[in-house]
């Protein structure tokens, strides 16, 4: 595996192959996710062959630019570009024809996999970026000739350039080469012919590397696009509609989860601290495939006890570095996969040096009846505070 994150220059070389295998680990837990989402979203479409449609009818391939800047969130990122730049995209995506029950019910969605390349202009301290995200856009407003829709991605993304104390020290966005990469668009797209699509839209890219290595803000990218969808043929699709869906309007279950993650902080880039957390939630379902829900955590986070420190408070047990939150989300099913977005409050915490307000985003994956698999992306507005990995039984 490429190295994920600079050796600090320090004699303890057993102590750096201690952190270097935590944050194998931990790395290694992502990209299972990633592959999972893969397999799940865009390869069995590949290899389906969809009543009517042959096995090519469903399929596009596509290309975007985008046109965007970096949102300098931090005073400090003024130094990496103030310059508009481009990105290309390029994509292979599959129509879905309601084939399965979500599939109809979210009004026939596409799925794909899209590669990103980023040269962020004229900076020198960032380099450029490769990125490889499976996505899914949702229509909003369809007919046959025009698309409205929203699109969100979850992949990784690799930086050619990180901070370096020595040689790119002005680069405090990316702290390693690997990173998270998470992307939203609202796009427009109308039909040209019969096998070709033009679209146009918004979007939203966020890479960081959820602070499992320090120095990291992240990179923020609005941008506006333009592009071209290929129909690889002319056939019309058939659009189908499934014979039952299961009935879950109403229905409200109880879900715990306990996961982990490992993250460093800002001026303690030698260190890494565990975090943990325990979740429990309510939540019921609106619809047959989208459930709201709310629920509590209690997270032991032991970079708090330094945060703390440096403001000459005295920490006298682990109590006293625990934090309590109420989170209220939405969650939208696909199947044994859901998505989920939410808000949070801490309603009891002694370090208030990001706020009391943070956000959750990420992904479970129902592997039985059960038991389920959960990658989340925590952050206090624009800026990650951890990545974290974890497992839980729901009822």
């Amino acid at each position: 595996m490429t190295e994920l994150f600079y050796f600090c220059r320090n004699p303890d070389r057993k102590q750096d192959q201690k952190i270097t295998k935590t944050l194998k680990i931990h790395h290694k837990s992502c990209f299972i996710f990633i592959i999972i989402m893969v397999n799940w979203l865009v390869v069995p479409g590949l290899l389906a062959q969809e009543s009517k449609n042959n096995g090519t009818s469903l399929f596009f391939i596509g290309a975007k630019v985008n046109y965007g800047f970096l949102i300098p969130h931090h005073t400090e990122l003024w130094a990496l570009t103030n310059d508009f730049y481009r990105s290309a995209e390029f994509s292979v995506w599959k129509q879905t024809n309601g084939k399965k029950g979500w599939q109809y019910h979210y009004r026939y969605p596409r799925i794909g996999l899209t590669y990103r390349y980023t040269d962020f202009g004229t900076t020198k301290y960032l380099g450029h970026m490769n990125a490889v995200y499976p996505w899914i856009n949702f229509p909003l407003v369809s007919n046959e000739k025009f698309f409205f829709d929203f699109k969100i991605g979850l992949g990784v993304a690799h930086f050619s350039k990180k901070f370096d104390r020595l040689e790119n020290y002005k680069n405090l966005a990316i702290g390693s080469n690997w990173n998270a990469a998470v992307n939203f668009q609202l796009q427009t797209r109308w039909k040209f012919d019969a096998q070709t699509w033009m679209n146009a839209g918004f979007s939203m890219f966020h890479a960081s590397n959820g602070t499992t290595k320090t120095p990291n803000f992240g990179v923020n990218e609005p941008a506006i696009f333009a592009g071209i969808d290929i129909k690889l043929n002319d056939q019309e699709i058939e659009y189908l509609q499934p014979q039952h869906i299961q009935e879950r309007k109403g229905k409200i279950h109880f879900r715990m989860m306990a996961s982990q993650a490992s993250k460093q902080i800002e001026k303690d880039w030698e260190n890494y601290y565990r975090v943990v957390v325990g979740s429990a939630d309510f939540s019921m379902f609106y619809n047959n495939f989208n459930r709201v829900y709310i629920g509590f955590d209690a997270i032991f986070d032991e970079s708090v006890r330094v945060v703390l420190t440096r403001k000459e408070n005295r920490i006298y047990s682990d109590e006293e570095i625990m934090k309590y939150g109420i989170v209220a989300g939405h969650e939208w099913v696909l199947s044994n996969l859901s998505l989920f977005g939410a808000f949070g409050y801490y309603v009891k915490t002694f370090d208030m040096s990001d706020g009391l307000v943070f956000n959750k985003l990420g992904i479970n994956y129902a592997v039985l009846k059960y038991l389920v698999l959960n990658l989340t992306l925590k952050t206090y507005y624009a800026r990650a505070d951890y990545l974290s990995v974890g497992v839980g039984i729901i009822l």
